[in-house]
C-alpha cells in the first residue's frame, strides 16, 4: 500500500512537471499566434 502511495504522488509530480512544460511551450506559441491559442483551448476545453 505504501509503495502505492508514492507511486501515485510521483506520478502526480511528473504530470503537473509535464504539464508546466507543455504549457510554458504551448504559451510561447499561443502568444505569437493567437489563432492557434483559441485551437488549443477550444480543443482542450471540450
Amino acid at each position: 500500500m505504501q509503495n502505492d502511495v508514492c507511486k501515485w504522488v510521483t506520478l502526480l509530480v511528473l504530470q503537473i512537471f509535464l504539464l508546466r512544460v507543455i504549457g510554458c511551450v504551448v504559451w510561447d506559441i499561443g502568444y505569437n499566434d493567437p489563432l492557434f491559442m483559441d485551437v488549443f483551448i477550444s480543443n482542450f476545453a471540450e
